[in-house]
């Protein structure tokens, strides 16, 4: 099995200077199925946000009621700029029950790009209000980039992000059993990486150890799924080894499989969409296709629930968030709102 694998895989991230927590995160999943990694030296103390939004927040409405709240800091790494996200709120009922989360992680090549763009889509906040719309707390998250850390850092603040949400769940309505992790290009490769590596020491980011960075589901759009076959070169600088710290056919032996989802995928994996979108391009460089398909084969070979889309990138992201939706609905059935209990029947006794 390909879990198996990575657990000698891992011990290589270390030797970039790769850190992390080691104490492994509460998991949804039985003890049998989590694999104990090996603990590396301690990463940055991340901070745990406050619960409430700080005053100085916006505070947007979209139509179908869905509100938005900006610039929210989930993490303060020390020696980094506040990590932020957006948090989508659909429009509260009677009763306002938990809703599953979507959480969404933007592409660029992980040198660029922001929380409120996506490829392909003039107006990717509506696009996300949208999804909220349909019953879904949908959160958009930053990350640091390459130029600001390097492997593991992003993939540690998306989980941070995921801690973040499920700690603050009470004041966002949010179903911390019901989780989606959702990326595109080389968001779409943290995405499935935060999905196939739950339970990995090396790979957690240290604080808030004993709540779950585990997902239910994960969709991803252009993923990038192996590192080495982007057709790096040492000889010259490319986006992959500014993320790595190393050029891929450079890096120490091990290093590039141990950062990769492939190595992690295995039975315990939620379920996944893989959906592509033509040629969608972003920090100048666009996905090769085959990426997607090694991602796909991996995840039939552990046997982990796994659906394709190709959707439309001419349409404004149409295609690609019904696909979404119908993912969502069929990992997620929608629970019914709580109802109040009927009254009890009137007495018909006499009072003598």
């Amino acid at each position: 099995m390909r879990i198996q694998q990575a657990l000698a895989l891992t011990a290589a991230i270390a030797l970039a200077g790769a850190t992390a927590h080691g104490a492994p995160a509460k998991s949804g999943r039985p003890a049998s199925q989590r694999t104990a990694k090996p603990v590396a030296k301690p990463a940055p103390k991340i901070e745990p946000a406050p619960a409430a939004a700080p005053a100085q927040t916006q505070q947007i409405v979209y139509p179908d009621g869905v509100s938005v709240l900006r610039d929210l800091t989930y993490a303060a790494v020390p020696g980094f700029r506040p990590l932020n996200l957006d948090i989508y709120l659909p429009r509260p009922g009677p009763k306002n029950y938990p809703r599953p989360a979507v959480i969404f992680v933007h592409g660029g090549l992980w040198r660029s790009g922001d929380l409120r763009h996506g490829a392909g889509v003039s107006d990717f906040p509506s696009l996300l209000a949208a999804l909220a719309a349909r019953n879904y707390v949908v959160a958009s998250i930053d990350y640091r980039l390459s130029g600001e850390a390097r492997f593991p850092a992003a993939l540690q603040d998306v989980k941070s992000a995921i801690r973040w949400l499920r700690q603050h769940a009470g004041d966002y309505a949010i179903d911390t059993t019901r989780v989606a992790i959702w990326g595109e290009e080389a968001g779409g490769y943290l995405a499935a990486m935060a999905a196939s590596s739950c339970g990995v020491a090396v790979l957690e980011p240290a604080g808030n150890g004993q709540i779950s960075d585990c997902v239910e589901a994960a969709i991803v759009s252009n993923p990038i799924s192996d590192l080495a076959g982007l057709a790096g070169s040492s000889s010259a600088p490319t986006p992959e080894g500014a993320f790595l710290g190393c050029e891929p056919d450079a890096c120490e032996p091990g290093k590039v499989r141990a950062a990769g989802p492939i190595a992690y995928i295995g039975s315990n994996s939620p379920p996944f969409l893989i959906q592509q979108t033509g040629q969608v391009q972003q920090g100048g460089k666009p996905v090769p296709a085959d990426q997607a398909q090694k991602l796909f084969e991996a995840l039939n070979e552990a046997h982990v629930p796994v659906y394709r889309n190709a959707a439309s990138a001419g349409d404004g992201g149409a295609s690609a968030l019904a696909a979404i939706a119908g993912f969502l609905i069929e990992t997620f059935p929608p629970a019914k709102p709580p109802v109040d209990p009927p009254p009890p029947p009137k007495s018909t006794a006499l009072p003598y």
